[in-house]
């Protein structure tokens, strides 16, 4: 443990730290940590500061390569620059709701740091404040931050998942770069500049907004999408033009109306990934979906359905989560020989927020139960390493009511192979539905009290249906083969057929 005589200490300022202890507690009455104070202190694993520390000043902490923790006290209002440069041990550390700005290069080479929570307090993050924090997985920035500076993040080659608050208006130079295992990133409509370089080439970009068009900092980034479901997209014309051959999907209110626009992304955009998604609410709807599916290139059964419900959202975020999942499950079933097991990749932990399953004695799992308030669902085809198989009732047989979601259409994924008992039971507001070809099984009253349900299309490998599968479907037509068991079905119950 430190002596006293260890410290030298002026006028409430520790100047030097001339101790050679792990554990060191600085004295009560110390109001600030001097520049330089513990710089190359290598045997220091943890310390102790006090409730009188204010101020931790530059190069406080500077290569304490050993020091693991530190806990800071509220009453510290200032941490300087390059406070904890080089503290490559240290892994987690908590940042008191006093101080307002992260200093510039603060914990720049902590590679160990894996956690570190920001407080409401802090208003900015400086010039590359975690640069080559490369143990850094995740970080929540608060929605009081306004400004992230130039490298702030560079080379943080561990974080796979960061969200920008509505409120920051300037992203820095490079602030992103280096940044080779960030997926995706969302750039909020409050940013008003984002510099060179700034994120990672591997990491696709959404805009909640298209003035990020006007910037040419990013014009060779690939961007993934616009989100602007309140802005129109003809005021941007140019810029989109600019733009066609790295901008993925377009999602706007206006561009259905302006053929001009569409006709020369499709001129200019590559063939291959271009997807405009046309986001509007018209009377009109159906025709304008026709024609940006012949467009972009949408080959997606349920675009209409799956736009009906994006259009709907209010929340510009939360229809980029969806526009993700959906970009994701599209994209990779494109690129992927086996889209069964590639496609739909969610989290366990998204899927569990969405979705109650349970593992059936085959090893796969079977979904039973959906969670969230919205009109379409996009059931995954894998939740961790296992493969969801059926869409049915639960393990106890119990079934869900469906009724109680606004679902109007479904998207099953090619992994199914049965559509279990009681699995859509007294889901009212379902429309229309595809069978993938991979079912060959539906269950008793898998489709009871559909009473909304117009269309269903059943695939050839489909040899079972049970009893009452369509109870009360009055309004149903049953799409399939000529031949197939469908339509032996469809006879025997008395159901509208049309054979495909």
């Amino acid at each position: 443990m430190s002596d006293v005589k260890d410290f030298v200490i002026e006028n409430g300022v520790l100047k030097k730290y001339i101790g050679i202890d792990a554990e060191v507690v600085i004295p009560e009455g110390v109001t600030s940590i001097g520049i330089w104070a513990f710089e190359g202190c290598v045997n220091l694993t943890t310390i102790t500061i006090p409730d009188s520390v204010t101020s931790i000043d530059d190069n406080a902490f500077r290569d304490c390569t050993n020091l693991t923790a530190i806990a800071i006290p509220d009453s510290v209002l200032k941490i300087g620059w390059w406070a904890f440069y080089g503290c490559n041990s240290l892994t987690t550390i908590n940042i008191p709701n006093s101080v307002t700005s992260i200093s510039k290069q603060v914990f720049c080479g902590c590679s160990k740091l894996t956690t570190i929570t920001i407080p409401k307090s802090v208003t900015s993050i400086g010039n590359l404040a975690f640069e080559n924090c490369t143990g850094l997985t995740t970080i929540d920035i608060p929605e009081s931050v306004t400004s992230i500076g130039n490298l702030a993040f560079e080379n943080c080659t561990g974080l796979t998942t960061i969200d920008i608050p509505e409120g920051v208006t300037s992203i820095g130079d490079k602030a992103f770069s280096g940044c080779s295992n960030l997926a995706t990133i969302i750039v909020p409509k409050s940013v008003k500049k984002v510099s060179t370089g700034c994120f990672s080439e591997k990491t696709k970009v959404f805009l909640e907004s298209p003035t990020m068009l006007e910037n040419t900092i990013l014009q060779n980034h690939p961007i993934l999408a616009i989100v602007a479901p309140h802005i129109k997209l003809t005021d941007y014309k140019d810029s989109i033009h600019k733009f066609s051959l790295t901008l993925g999907y377009l999602v706007s209110p206006d561009l259905y109306s302006d053929q001009e626009i569409a006709s020369e992304y499709k001129k200019y955009a590559k063939k291959e990934f271009v997807k405009i998604i046309d986001f509007v609410v018209k009377n009109d709807l159906p025709e304008a979906i026709e024609t940006y599916i012949t467009l972009g290139k949408i080959t997606s059964a349920n675009a209409e359905s799956y736009i009906l419900s994006l259009a709907e959202q209010n929340n510009a975020t939360e229809c980029i989560n969806h526009l993700k999942t959906w970009i994701s499950s599209n994209s990779q079933s494109e690129n992927s020989e086996d889209s069964t097991t590639e496609s739909k990749m969610l989290s366990v932990a998204e899927v569990k927020k969405m979705f109650g399953y349970y593992e059936k004695e085959d090893s796969t799992l079977c979904i039973y139960s959906y969670k969230l308030p919205l009109r379409v669902v996009d059931f995954p085809s894998i939740i961790g390493k296992k493969i969801v198989s059926e869409i049915g009732c639960s393990k106890s047989g119990k079934n869900f009511d469906w009724g109680k979601t606004k679902i109007k259409s479904v998207m099953i994924p090619d992994s199914v192979t049965s559509i279990g008992n009681y699995a859509f039971w007294l889901c009212k507001n379902l429309t229309t539905i595809t069978i993938p070809d991979s079912v060959t099984s539906i269950g008793d009253y898998a489709f009871g009290c559909c009473e909304n349900l117009t269309t269903i299309t059943i695939p050839n490998g489909v040899t079972s249906i049970g009893d009452e599968a369509f109870y009360n479907c009055e309004k149903l037509t049953i799409h399939a083969p000529k031949g197939s068991y469908a339509e032996q079905y469809a006879k025997e119950n008395k159901i509208n057929f049309v054979a495909e």
